[in-house]
């Protein structure tokens, strides 16, 4: 469509525009689902055209538009962007030539939009009249079924448009024939589905307008910014009124579908917690009500963050948005957001208020506040299917938020819940508390602290292989936990057994490693066969490894971390560090420490959320579009086909090759990628990556400040931060020099040995220790 055209350019077309206007054809009356209407006159009086004739429509009569005067200007229905024009809804002056663009009717209700066609504008023959989306089937259909057909019963004929409308994105173009008065009415959207239900409301949008806002929803675009793009090229498009009644249809739809998916998630999460072998057995209370409930307890993940992403902008005290995911299954169950307060519920209580029926808050009840519409604030209780009491909470352990999440808990449970709820950090923050201990242990024991000893580098690995140990045993947890408990035993004793020979290995130990952890091992076993496929079994194992033995240490030292260089520690060393690892690691805790896993799954949460809020999640606070989008990512998460429901809830058919066809290819490139990231040669690009930014960070690569974490909770924010190289602050050190006495570095100023030599005072000398001086006096 022509932008910035001026109002006067198009004066020369009022004419046409008015016959235009007064002929228009809506679409069926009957509400039907053809494509086209075809309206064909039977009887002309004498004199009468059939470009004047019309036949009587009593249902679309009232949703005609009058035909404007013959000198007043008809502006074009695609909107104005060089400026803001007056609008005069009810002038009644003739020549004015700021009317509306949408004719108004009888009833001031229509929201039709006149386009001008191409003869009726005064433009060059270069320029278009604009573009509309057209769904390729019903082009097929409507050449097929009527263009082809008129021109078979009416040879002479030519069909030529009387006028179009647009409604949203879809353009109506009416044709009537010069020679037999034939009428007809294409639209270019796709018809509506005729075995589709009734829906409620006035407000009924075409197929191809629901297609698109659904579309504009899923891909997370902003509204404002898909109008701009669609003005700036000259398709159709509706109006911000039109569009925005349609968002609200499609994000009501949304939210409804996303609830059923995280109320069917949270039942299955409450089944798998109940199907567990060392399950405690439900928690059994009675309400504020009287109610009594007996809810499921499992383990969950959560994790929070504020309103804005950018650093520096966070908005701090109440969270503004709270995700929980089941440790069982991995779904989502849960959001929660601090829109806690009801607007409607403030103005009933203002309003009784005022008439004086309430005088004390205490007076108020349940019932006093109940009003029409949805109400945001907490819900009852649900039921015992579906509720749910997260008894150990895991989330990372820089924050506050899970202690918090655990009293409000016991705030809405009861005194009976009190001390039951215990919250972990993930397993990336329990590693680093481990890691910490081993600086520390380092730090006070000076005979553990040095080259070949617990170095900076060397707890790394350590912690590293820790947790690689405990995510293996976490994969068998849940595979045997409901199953065979006797390979779940065996499983935990391995792993237990694995990271205690971790420190036997750094020493040099290797008897106790297995196979797959050891490459001394994998070396050992290399050279033998290879020594075997040679020489025979002339000689035993033992004996190939003792005449192999410097072979063997040599491609190890190629080949392994520290360059076959082992930690210097006797037996009361290791023991120091088994203690330090093993008081944090015991039978009894790791079950739950291989649970936490990691709270990535929520970081992941709001990094996708972060593409349905425009970046920054601006202008979205305390808002239903707001929870709409934190229901729409959470739901995704456990359903990739997600917005395949909100379409057929809203009775879209899903028929569009296109659209599935890029579906599925980005499907595939999701799997790909999930592939990729787990494969060791992505891995290991990583951590190059990660060692080349470190180093470009800091010069000292065994520095401790490398890999020590000081900062595990939000108390600790606040500390100043310490100085480069080194995980404590540094003293301001002197330049130490040679002693100008004894030729020597000591400490101190006084040097202990004795004066070799007189020390020139900078002093001037006495006059009176001056003989000549003397002399002169007398």
């Amino acid at each position: 469509l022509p932008r910035g055209t001026s109002v006067a350019e198009r004066g020369n077309s009022a004419t046409a525009a008015a016959s235009a206007s007064e002929d228009v054809l809506m679409s069926d009356s009957d509400g039907g689902s053809g494509q086209t209407s075809v309206r064909q006159p039977q009887h002309l009086q004498a004199g009468q055209t059939s470009a004047s004739y019309r036949l009587p429509n009593p249902d679309t009569s009232s949703r005609r538009a009058p035909a404007p005067a013959q000198n007043r200007l008809v502006q074009p229905g695609a909107g104005w962007t060089n400026g803001a024009i007056p609008v005069h809804t009810n002038c009644d002056d003739v020549d004015c030539t700021d009317a509306s663009c949408n004719p108004a009717t009888a009833t001031k209700k229509s929201r039709v939009s006149f386009i001008p066609l191409r003869e009726e504008m005064d433009e060059d023959e270069t320029k278009t009249t604009g573009i509309a989306l057209v769904d390729i089937d019903s082009l097929d259909k409507f050449i097929g079924e009527v263009i082809e057909k008129h021109a078979r019963e009416c040879r002479e004929g030519h069909l030529k448009v009387k006028s179009q409308i647009k409604n949203g994105y879809e353009l109506d173009r009416n044709y009537a024939c010069s020679t037999c008065g034939m009428e007809v009415t294409y639209r270019t959207g796709p018809p509506p589905d005729p075995n589709a239900p009734k829906t409620k409301g006035r407000f009924k949008p075409r197929p191809i307008n629901t297609i698109m806002s659904v579309g504009i929803f899923n891909c997370g675009a902003p509204m404002q910014h898909i109008r701009e793009l669609f003005a700036e090229s000259g398709v159709i498009s509706p109006s911000e009124k039109g569009q925005a009644k349609m968002m609200e249809k499609v994000q009501a739809s949304v939210k409804k579908v996303s609830q059923e998916e995280l109320v069917s998630n949270r039942k299955q999460h409450v089944a798998a917690c109940r199907a567990l072998n060392d399950y405690a057995g439900d928690h059994k209370f009675k309400d504020s009500e009287g109610v009594e409930h007996s809810i499921a307890r499992g383990p969950i993940t959560t994790d929070g963050n504020g309103e804005k992403r950018a650093y520096g902008h966070i908005i701090t005290g109440q969270q503004h948005a709270l995700v929980c995911i089941s440790a069982v299954t991995g779904m989502p169950i849960a959001i929660w957001h601090d829109q806690i307060s009801c607007i409607r519920c403030s103005l009933k209580l203002t309003q009784l208020m005022k008439d004086g029926e309430v005088e004390r808050v205490q007076d108020l009840s349940a019932a006093d506040l109940s009003h029409e519409g949805t109400c945001y604030r907490n819900r009852k209780i649900r039921p015992d299917d579906e509720a749910i009491l997260g008894d150990f909470v895991i989330a990372d352990g820089d924050t506050r938020g899970p202690l918090r999440f655990i009293s409000r808990q016991a705030e809405l449970v009861g005194d009976s819940w009190k001390g039951k709820a215990q919250y972990c950090p993930d397993i990336g923050h329990f590693i680093k508390c481990i890691s910490n201990a081993l600086f520390t242990l380092a730090n006070k024991n000076t005979e553990l602290r040095g080259k070949n000893l617990l170095e900076p580098v060397r707890i790394k690995v350590l912690v590293s292989d820790i947790l690689k140990y405990i995510r293996e045993y976490g994969a068998d947890y849940k595979a045997y936990v409901s199953t065979d408990k006797s390979k779940l035993d065996e499983a935990r004793a391995r792993c237990l057994r694995r990271i205690e020979n971790l420190i036997h290995h750094h020493c040099g130990d290797h008897g106790g490693c297995e196979m797959g952890d050891c490459k001394y091992l994998q070396i050992e076993d290399e050279i033998v066969a290879q020594y075997t496929e040679e020489f025979g079994d002339s000689k035993s194992r033992e004996e190939i490894i003792a005449l192999k033995l410097m072979d063997i240490r040599e491609k190890y030292a190629d080949n392994s971390r520290f360059s076959g260089m082992s930690m210097s520690m006797g037996q009361n060393a290791r023991k120091k560090v088994l203690g330090v690892i093993f008081s944090r690691i015991t039978p009894d805790c790791i079950d739950r420490v291989c649970l936490c896993l990691s709270s990535n799954p929520c970081e992941n949460f709001f990094s996708v959320l972060v593409k349905y809020t425009s970046g920054k999640r601006v202008y979205l606070g305390k808002k239903d579009g707001w929870e709409v989008r934190l229901n729409f990512v959470a739901a995704s998460k456990s359903n990739n086909r997600l917005t395949d429901e909100v379409r057929a809830d809203l009775n879209i058919k899903e028929t569009s090759f296109v659209r599935e066809k890029s579906t599925n290819l980005k499907l595939k490139r999701k799997a790909y990628q999930a592939a990729y990231k787990k494969s060791e040669g992505c891995k290991k690009r990583r951590t190059l990556q990660k060692m080349g930014s470190k180093v470009a960070l800091q010069a000292n690569s065994k520095d401790p400040a490398r890999h020590r974490s000081d900062k595990l909770k939000a108390k600790d924010i606040g500390k100043s931060t310490t100085s480069k190289g080194s995980a404590e602050p540094r003293r301001k050190k002197t330049k130490k020099t040679k002693c100008s006495n004894c030729k020597d570095i000591h400490p101190g100023m006084n040097c202990p040995e004795p004066s070799y030599r007189p020390v020139k005072s900078r002093k001037k000398p006495s006059k009176l220790c001056d003989p000549a001086y003397l002399s002169s006096l007398f």
